[in-house]
């Protein structure tokens, strides 16, 4: 039985070895049925990232039907083996043991815990399993992240934070405040970018709040509330030469001109309407961490306002004209994910990309064996649905900032910005 502990402990390494040249000469073309393309998902079913997780579910599994519906005859089938890590590193970890020790499994998509990769990244160097993982943060796949066996497939936080300084600077928005959530996403990260990318757009962060957990929706005077409170109640140290009897001088409002809110999508709804209820009436803008369905439910629409969202185009492809064979695929898939599941939801394509890397690399080599795939993801350079994807060896971030657009809250749903 492997333990929830680091799995890395718990892989010898001759089996390890044994292993890797086994499935090194899995080659398809051998003659015969050609066996399956088993890539194994590793998901947050449950627990806080849950909601999420079900999106890369519902993405992974409609485009697992795709790609067999699509492929020509005598083609390996794809198969796909989803484990539920529950958001805890500790049952990722023990998840990815279990499927670094099936061979018939090519390689993994884990799904957006941040934590949950951060926690085994050493370990799948020492498996020798490639890993298409769509958490967010510079730590996953940057200098000091994991290793070469794992790429990420996520919207990068350098290029988010720097996008939404730019369209802070345009408001103009002067003052800025931060809510970020702990756990899970890039919250620490996506707070250092973008004090970085607003200190290089003459912008001053003034006030940052971390909230510690998902905040309650009810509101009331709990943490995430009062951190709400405190941003929404901002104010600038009196200048010198104030005198607080002066009515002339008194300046009523409080608050910074804009707030960001680095949260995944539920909790950043709530935030929103905490600040709201503090009073607060600025500007909202969000990171791609913050996307979920296109289409927005009142309550939500009320708290956003005019918010302004950094995402991928694919949220709003339906909007889109088709000027290319990439945008032409991005609609059919997003006409085709709507009518499975009756509504579109943002993260989705990143877990149909994820499994197309580890397919197409397959089928450029004809074979299953995990060391020879990986060296082909990282020659990846593909129009994926998410956007442009490209992996080299120094560079294991596919999602190229350039995917990166600007969308609004207009009326009921996101729209692109004009």
């Amino acid at each position: 039985m492997v333990t929830r502990n680091r799995f890395r402990a718990r892989l010898a390494a001759p089996a390890v070895a044994a292993l890797a040249a086994l499935l090194a000469g899995c080659a398809l073309s051998s003659g015969g049925s050609p066996p399956a393309i088993v890539v194994g998902a590793d998901l947050a079913l449950t627990g806080p990232g849950a909601a999420v997780g079900e999106v890369y579910r519902r993405g992974i599994e409609l485009r697992v039907e795709q790609l067999n519906r699509q492929r020509p005859a005598g083609a390996s089938p794809v198969e796909l083996r989803v484990l539920d890590n529950r958001t805890e590193p500790a049952t990722t970890a023990a998840n990815l043991a279990e499927l670094a020790a099936d061979p018939a499994v090519t390689a993994v998509v884990s799904g957006g815990c941040t934590a949950c990769v951060a926690a085994t990244e050493t370990g799948w160097d020492e498996a020798g399993v490639p890993v298409v993982a769509l958490a967010p943060g510079e730590q996953v796949a940057g200098p000091d992240g994991a290793g070469r066996f794992v790429f990420q497939l996520a919207p990068p936080t350098s290029a988010a934070a720097d996008l939404l300084a730019a369209e802070l600077a345009q408001a103009p928005a002067e003052t800025v405040g931060l809510l970020t959530l702990a756990a899970p996403g890039d919250g620490a990260d996506g707070a250092r970018e973008l004090s970085q990318a607003l200190a290089g757009a003459g912008l001053d962060l003034v006030v940052h709040e971390e909230v510690t957990g998902y905040p309650d929706s009810d509101g009331g005077d709990g943490p995430a509330a009062s951190a709400a409170t405190r941003v929404a109640q901002w104010r600038p140290v009196d200048p010198p030469g104030f005198f607080p009897g002066d009515p002339a001088a008194v300046d009523p409002s409080t608050g910074p001109d804009a707030v960001v809110l680095w949260a995944p999508p539920a909790p950043a709804a709530t935030l929103a309407s905490m600040l709201r209820e503090a009073g607060w009436a600025g500007e909202l803008y969000l990171p791609p961490l913050a996307a979920g369905p296109v289409s927005l439910p009142a309550a939500t629409r009320e708290a956003f306002g005019d918010a302004r969202l950094v995402f991928t185009e694919t949220l709003v492809i339906d909007e889109v004209i088709a000027t290319s064979p990439a945008r032409t695929a991005r609609q059919l898939w997003w006409r085709e994910y709507v009518a499975a599941y009756g509504g579109y939801d943002a993260h989705a394509s990143f877990a149909a990309d994820a499994l197309d890397v580890v397919v197409a690399a397959v089928d450029r080599i004809d074979q299953t064996g995990r060391e020879a795939v990986r060296e082909t993801i990282m020659s990846t350079n593909l129009d994926g649905l998410s956007g442009p994807i490209r992996f080299t060896p120094q560079n294991h971030s596919g999602l190229q900032p350039l995917a990166l657009r600007v969308l609004v809250v207009s009326g009921d749903r996101w729209r692109l910005a004009s």
